[in-house]
């Protein structure tokens, strides 16, 4: 299966999935299912949490499929964007109930694949785990605006539906992350 589809392949499918057809979720799942885990596994910080809240995720999807309706919007970025709220919305619930306060981003660095030899992998590790010990300190906005955007590689407009805000509230939190990230660097590493 491609990594993406047509606008058009992604009404199909939805339509299918709403009549709760087998193949489709599967597609759906093809589709979305590594994407899904990696960005809550960079939320969550540990795999055995991110494959059940991606499995929550398509739990929830077959629940809540009907409801989705395309509107104005283009098909695939549409759902792209309701699919990743219900997991940014998993992530949140696991939060509050696992972790008071702000949204840590515990991430394994050896779970990331770099391939590098072994001295370079200390040395990346060591950077990776600065980087993300900063995001960390983020507000939860700029968090996800920062995964979103660098790390899933989502476009600005892809960010702003997920997160249901203005396309330039998204550009305003990307650029206030960025400067934060800069100080918190600068702060810890003089």
């Amino acid at each position: 299966m491609q990594d993406v589809c047509s606008d058009a392949e992604m009404v199909r499918l939805v339509q299918a999935a709403k009549g709760y057809d087998s193949a489709a979720f599967g597609t759906l799942y093809q589709l979305y299912s590594d994407k899904l885990y990696h960005y809550l596994l960079y939320r969550v910080g540990n795999q055995g949490v991110a494959e059940d809240l991606t499995m929550e995720v398509f739990v929830r999807l077959l629940e809540k499929v009907k409801t989705f309706s395309f509107g104005q919007r283009r098909p695939v970025p549409a759902f792209s964007a309701w699919i990743y709220r219900i997991a940014f919305n998993l992530a949140i619930d696991y939060h509050r109930a696992h972790r008071p306060g702000r949204m840590p981003l515990p991430i394994n660095w050896q779970e990331v694949d770099t391939r590098p030899g072994p001295l370079d992998q200390v040395s990346l590790g060591d950077r990776f785990e600065r980087v993300q010990q900063a995001i960390s300190k983020l507000n939860v906005d700029q968090q996800q605006v920062v995964i979103l955007r660098f790390i899933e590689g989502m476009r600005a407009k892809q960010v702003a539906e997920i997160l249901d805000k203005t396309e330039g509230a998204v550009k305003a939190l990307q650029h206030r992350a960025l400067v934060n990230l800069r100080q918190i660097l600068r702060e810890e590493n003089p």
